[in-house]
């Protein structure tokens, strides 16, 4: 039985200039033998420069060897030959998901798979690059402002919004001067959600629902909202507890029909 790699060994004696090296150097790859398979890819170049699938044989037996910029140079060479070069394309897809370059991997593997839409191995490819990335981070809904007037019964009270991080989603908290200090009661309460949630459950008393505050100047109520958001309504003048928490209570249903 004749050796297949002898017999297109032989052809390529007989006639140097034919394209069977293409052939023997990819068995030869195969086969593991690299150096070799190297040998007789560059050989076939040196008479077939500006051929493209020479140049992504030899890059593809460069990868194999580990030497990845001499792929890379050989596979752009190749798409400068032919720019429409599947075998190129995957070859740098490849080489960019070694390396961790998601996007550019994504994206000659993309224009690959539009080049062989029939092509299952490319596809395969693309979906394993694709499914290497990381998820992206999810967009908190965006709160639409509710009209907390609806909700707070005619009362002289501020209602404030916060998010996790205690920046302002809705409402505001002014001092009697008129100024707006929910910023910086924002800054004060971040974590506080969090802070309510750990307590209660190391005490054991299962989630908090809510947290009401009397000074010499205000009442102060504040509910969980959100995804660790905190809601307060905040009462100047004197009101009956019972009273700021039922406005608490409806500005919080307020808030879940809008989508906080």
């Amino acid at each position: 039985m004749v050796d297949p790699l002898r017999a297109l060994s032989d052809a390529l004696a007989r006639d140097p200039g034919s394209l069977a090296f293409l052939e023997l150097a990819e068995a030869l790859r195969h086969r593991g033998e690299l150096p070799h398979a190297r040998q007789v890819a560059l050989l076939g170049l040196e008479r077939h420069p500006h051929l493209a699938d020479a140049h992504d044989l030899l890059a593809r037996v460069l990868a194999d060897m580990g030497a990845t910029e001499g792929a890379r140079d050989e596979w752009e060479i190749a798409l400068r030959l032919a720019p429409e070069h599947v075998g190129a394309r995957v070859g740098l897809g490849f080489l960019a998901f070694r390396l961790g370059r998601l996007d550019d991997a994504e994206r000659h593997l993309g224009e690959a798979s539009a080049l062989a839409p029939d092509d299952a191995t490319v596809h395969a490819a693309l979906g394993r690059v694709r499914a290497a990335r990381p998820a992206p981070p999810s967009t908190p809904k965006p709160l639409v402002e509710p009209e907390f007037a609806l909700a707070t019964e005619g009362e002289q009270v501020d209602v404030l919004v916060l998010d996790a991080e205690g920046l302002v989603l809705a409402g505001s908290l002014r001092r009697a001067d008129g100024v707006d200090v929910a910023p910086d009661v924002g800054g004060a309460l971040a974590g506080v959600a969090q802070d309510g949630l750990w307590a209660a459950e190391h005490l054991g008393l299962g989630a908090w629902q809510e947290i009401v505050v009397e000074t010499s100047d205000a009442a102060v109520a504040l509910a969980p909202v959100g995804e660790g958001g905190v809601l307060l309504v905040a009462a100047r003048s004197p009101l009956p507890l019972g009273r700021l928490r039922r406005i608490l209570r409806r500005c919080c249903s307020l808030l879940m029909g809008a989508g906080a």
